[in-house]
């Protein structure tokens, strides 16, 4: 089973606030997430590998996309998707942490 750590919650809540109908947010915007908890940069993408490895977030954009916009991160559960009914969004670390237990 997947449990999350502080810091992935911390980020998690964070992320999730920013994250708009395309169920991804950039990692620009997870480095002001970070200064806003008083992380260093390394420390973010730390947190942000972990959440990567555990499968709650992916990237696959090409590089030419990467280069132009930054890294965009999706989430693996809808939480907050416009081709998905509400109902279903993963977007509280309650939910979040269910979803990683019914996963498993």
């Amino acid at each position: 089973m997947t449990t999350l750590t502080k810091l992935e919650k911390d980020l998690i809540e964070k992320a999730i606030e920013y994250t708009d109908g395309s169920n991804s947010f950039l990692f620009d915007t997870a480095n002001c997430i970070g200064k806003e908890l008083g992380w260093s940069v390394n420390k973010t993408k730390g947190v942000y590998g972990s959440l990567e490895k555990k499968g709650i977030i992916f990237n696959d954009e090409p590089l030419a996309e990467i280069l132009v916009y930054g890294k965009t991160y999706y989430w693996s559960p809808a939480v907050n998707h416009d081709r998905v009914d509400s109902s279903e969004f993963v977007n509280t670390i309650e939910k979040m942490e269910k979803y990683l237990i019914e996963r498993a």
